[in-house]
């Protein structure tokens, strides 16, 4: 397919069916698309959204939309405003939903952070018991898959490894060790 399409020839193509085409708008925007839901996503929302989920979702609705004859572009400036308009709800949609009062991304423990704190404190052979038994006390009530979660964590892999490790996603991951931490917070501070 020319790589000078018209984006109003491109649409048109798309919603006869005609193959390569919704690859071809797929290959001229999605990388621009990507880089902007990066940067409209911030900090603590790009530990919960993935970019990339944001992108397959802005071409899943383009695309359903577009084959049911809904868009209508005279030029690609026109097509790329739209698809950023797209991509721009989605993320205002994502930012309402973790800003939600349970799942408010500001009320989250930073992993990171303490686990560096845990790493920076080489402990003895009596902390290390003490910490195992309350690791055992943390994890009651947690399904199998989720104690393998907290187990990989603490022995360093990544949020991502473990993610695959357990089949689940890594927003997931990171619920189960948010849960973890919070309880683990919540244990300390009945203690004092």
């Amino acid at each position: 397919m020319a790589d000078r399409l018209a984006a109003r020839e491109l649409l048109q193509r798309y919603g006869t069916g005609e193959p390569g085409a919704a690859t071809e708008l797929h290959r001229r925007y999605a990388g621009r698309l990507l880089k902007l839901a990066e940067e409209q996503l911030g900090g603590r929302l790009r530990r919960r959204e993935d970019a990339d989920d944001v992108i397959q979702s802005v071409f899943r609705t383009f695309f359903r939309r577009a084959a049911g004859g809904e868009y209508s572009v005279q030029h690609s400036g026109a097509l790329w405003e739209l698809l950023t308009h797209i991509t721009r709800r989605k993320i205002g949609r994502a930012r309402r939903r973790h800003h939600a009062a349970k799942r408010d991304v500001a009320a989250e423990v930073d992993l990171d952070e303490s686990a560096a704190m845990l790493a920076a404190n080489v402990p003895s052979q009596e902390e290390l018991v003490a910490l195992l038994d309350e690791l055992e006390h943390l994890l009651v009530g947690f399904a199998p898959w989720q104690a393998e979660i907290v187990h990989a964590f603490l022995a360093g892999q990544s949020i991502a490894d473990i993610a695959q490790r357990v089949h689940r996603s890594r927003y997931t991951v990171r619920q189960v060790l948010n849960r973890t931490m919070h309880r683990l917070h919540a244990r300390i501070e009945n203690r004092q």
